[in-house]
């Protein structure tokens, strides 16, 4: 039996064939790199880290998550692109630690993406998700014009 089918379910196994390690020496004469269950292993680990971003922008590890995630709804993934437009536009701060530039072409994108969502789910959505849509589409362009002027 080889080793990729010893290690089916385990994950991927990564083959490090450089010559040269990262220090530009010839990996035979050194030893070699870390073997491929040590690679997995902290693959493995990583993957059950979840993950936060500090202040300084360093992505750590997350010490106070639950667990669990919020349901996606029609809605907050509304919400989520519109909190995005927004802080493309400068009306709102983006969150501690992260740097989001005040940048109306992306902005302009977002919103163009909504106007997608909106003509797409014509006729599908109920009449709070199709206000709350109506809305936030209004008030995006109303801000894009008035940052562009």
């Amino acid at each position: 039996m080889s080793e990729e089918e010893g290690n089916k379910g385990q994950g991927f196994v990564i083959k490090d064939r450089r010559r040269f390690d990262s220090e530009g020496n010839d990996k035979s004469e050194s030893g070699g790199s870390a073997s491929a269950f040590e690679i997995r292993s902290e693959i493995r680990s990583a993957e059950k880290t979840p993950m936060s971003s500090s202040n300084d922008g360093e992505i750590r590890p997350d010490t106070e998550y639950s667990g669990e995630m919020p349901d996606i709804t029609f809605s907050s993934f509304i919400m989520s692109l519109a909190t995005q437009a927004l802080m493309q536009l400068g009306e709102i701060k983006a969150p501690p630690g992260m740097n989001i530039e005040v940048d109306p072409a992306a902005a302009k994108q977002t919103i163009d993406i909504l106007g997608v969502i909106e003509a797409k789910t014509a006729g599908n959505l109920d009449q709070d998700e199709k206000h709350l849509l109506d809305e936030i589409l209004r008030n995006l362009r109303l801000s894009f014009v008035r940052i562009k002027s």
